[in-house]
């Protein structure tokens, strides 16, 4: 198998092997939030509308496009893996704007890689963000 060839650290191995683990569970049940869901959703607004009062404005539109796309798919942790690509077709910019759309959060503090993803023979592998809390 190509992936292990390439090295990896232990903390990016076992996310993988959690997310494989999820992938096969296959149950039809949704799992329950933690705090249950109403906690939850509402603390994902308050976050949503913090970003939006305080931040939004301040930030070029391809930095806003790429923090609104990784916060849809984030969980409520704030955690979010996505591939470059996929931020572009989701956001429909270039990948040199989503490059530069995630520096300028990275500079602002409103993101962080934990894991970096790589451009292998043209196909990118994914990246994990952490989108800050902003909503304190």
């Amino acid at each position: 198998m190509m992936m292990d060839a390439i090295p990896i650290s232990d903390e990016a191995r076992a996310m993988m092997d959690a997310a494989k683990a999820a992938l096969s569970k296959g149950t039809g049940k949704r799992t329950r939030h933690p705090g249950g869901r109403g906690k939850v959703n509402a603390a994902r607004w308050r976050m949503l509308n913090y970003f939006v009062d305080r931040h939004m404005q301040a930030l070029p539109v391809q930095a806003a496009a790429v923090w609104l796309v990784l916060f849809r798919h984030a969980n409520f942790k704030g955690d979010v893996s996505r591939a470059l690509p996929v931020l572009a077709r989701d956001t429909g910019l270039s990948l040199k704007s989503i490059r530069k759309g995630i520096t300028l959060l990275e500079s602002a503090g409103l993101l962080s890689i934990s894991i970096k993803g790589n451009n292998l023979d043209g196909k990118y592998t994914v990246t994990c963000y952490k989108l800050r809390i902003v909503d304190k």
